[in-house]
């Protein structure tokens, strides 16, 4: 079961790859099907096979041998893992609120924005899942967080994107304070490790998405809760 659950996560992160690119550009997900970004040519079966055809082509497409970027084999590994860990998250509310933060932190990796129809459509989805479950909401936590964001609004704009505060704002009202007190540290530590890191590696590139830091500490709690 297991693997049947990596295979499935895989899969769909591909998937999700795909809705993250063309979500934005107000493109179907649906067609055209998937092709190389650069020749256009539609791919087989046997060149989708989530994480096995990206490393048996060895990163290049295998019609015009361009270099393929990391994305769509760090999403299906990671989708992958999510799937795997699904036994030991809380509930379904915490599966789908995982689900949507990872196609949103996809979205803000290829794009840097929070993207609106994904967001407000999956938070109100939730938001009903989550009253179902658990009937009350914390408020405490979401005041603090209003705060915060109105402080980071006026003076830290240049640090923190308001679509960041937004999405931390909606989830505010499902973490107690101090589970999201803990999901914003390790959000902040992970996210000024890879900031350092891309500083040496690529100096010219000035912005980094924060979605997915904040993806990874919402994970870590959630497992942990």
């Amino acid at each position: 079961m297991a693997i049947l659950r990596f295979i499935i996560g895989a899969c769909l992160g591909s998937f999700f790859c795909l809705v993250a690119q063309r979500i934005p550009q107000g493109q179907s997900i649906l067609r055209p099907r998937s092709h190389c970004p650069t020749c256009k040519t539609f791919l087989s079966w046997y060149e989708l096979i989530p994480l096995l055809s990206f490393l048996r082509q060895k990163r290049r497409c295998r019609h015009c041998q361009n270099e393929l970027g990391f994305s769509y084999f760090t999403a299906e590994l990671c989708c992958g893992m999510l799937f795997l860990t699904y036994p030991s998250l809380p509930n379904l509310h915490s599966f789908l609120w995982l689900l949507l933060s990872f196609v949103l932190a996809l979205v803000d990796w290829y794009y840097l924005i929070l993207e609106p129809k994904l967001f407000y459509f999956g938070t109100v989805l939730l938001s009903g899942i989550y009253l179902y479950q658990k009937g009350f909401i914390y408020w405490e936590t979401s005041l603090y967080c209003l705060i915060i964001s109105l402080f980071c609004g006026l003076f830290l704009k240049e640090a923190l994107g308001l679509g960041d505060l937004l999405l931390l704002l909606a989830w505010s009202f499902w973490l107690p304070l101090r589970q999201f007190a803990a999901l914003l540290m390790i959000a902040c530590l992970s996210g000024l490790f890879a900031f350092l890191l891309i500083a040496l590696l690529k100096p010219h590139q000035k912005e980094l998405p924060f979605i997915p830091f904040l993806t990874l500490g919402l994970w870590v709690i959630l497992l942990l809760n």
